[in-house]
């Protein structure tokens, strides 16, 4: 005997309710979803409190799996973010679950700048300008000592992190001139003040093979940090602001950060 038109309607609706359900429960974001979407969204208390959550719930995993995706995707969010859990108290979680490239420039000891393209670490020339400022080189030899030592200064400003960088030899801070060549590269010097957004820099890392690599941007202009095709007697090479698009070329102007 067949069924009533009645039951079979009230049958498929009941299937067709299910299916409906399973659909969106398939859908439904995961843990590590929200936590990804917080972060690339800019919702850094939401994406810290749900990063202690899962920590104290013993599934410090979802946080790790979220800092592969977003170091994967290139994401800039992921620098404010580590920022954030360090400045709030979930510094393990950052030493943990990031890559060790991140803790140099959180944690206040000096650093090196090395480009990924030459090899060359970052340093300022002895010789002042007339307005006492130097300018910024790649060192061909250098990798140890004092002149290629810098400290990163961190600063907070709407929702987003920027850094000083401060020579430390001469205690002279980085920026891009406010002059620019034939093409609109702006040369790097070391500067005595700090009082403009020239000063100023955002990290942007990126994997790159095996590596955790930073394109350095300036504030002011949003040029990137490279070094200069011509080398001099000594075979340095001059630090600039890159008039063009770096993103995707992290072997051309990528650099390393690393503890001093």
């Amino acid at each position: 005997m067949g069924l009533s038109p009645f039951v079979l309607a009230l049958s498929l609706s009941v299937l067709a309710s299910a299916i409906a359900l399973d659909s969106e429960e398939s859908y439904a974001p995961s843990a590590s979803d929200q936590l990804y979407d917080d972060v690339v969204v800019g919702d850094y208390p939401g994406a810290v409190a749900r990063t202690r959550y899962f920590e104290n719930e013993n599934k410090g995993e979802i946080v790790e799996e979220v800092v592969t995706r977003l170091l994967r995707d290139a994401k800039r969010n992921i620098v404010e973010y580590a920022y954030q859990l360090w400045k709030e108290n979930l510094k393990e979680t950052v030493e943990q679950r990031f890559p060790v490239q991140f803790r140099p420039i959180l944690d206040g000891n000096y650093v090196k700048f090395i480009n990924k393209r030459d090899g060359l670490a970052l340093k300022l020339a002895y010789a002042v300008d007339d307005v006492g400022d130097r300018l910024a080189y790649g060192d061909v030899q250098d990798k140890t000592s004092e002149r290629i030592s810098w400290t990163v200064i961190p600063e907070w400003e709407n929702n987003r992190v920027h850094f000083k960088m401060l020579y430390t030899q001469r205690n002279q801070y980085l920026k891009l001139a406010i002059a620019k060549d034939s093409i609109g590269d702006h040369e790097a010097y070391g500067a005595n003040e700090d009082d403009t957004y020239r000063h100023q820099w955002y990290f942007h890392p990126v994997k790159y093979e095996h590596d955790v690599l930073f394109y350095i941007f300036n504030r002011e202009f949003g040029q990137a940090l490279k070094l200069g095709r011509d080398a001099d007697s000594d075979g340095d090479r001059v630090l600039w602001g890159h008039n063009g698009n770096v993103l995707g070329s992290p072997e051309l102007f990528g650099w390393f950060i690393a503890p001093f």
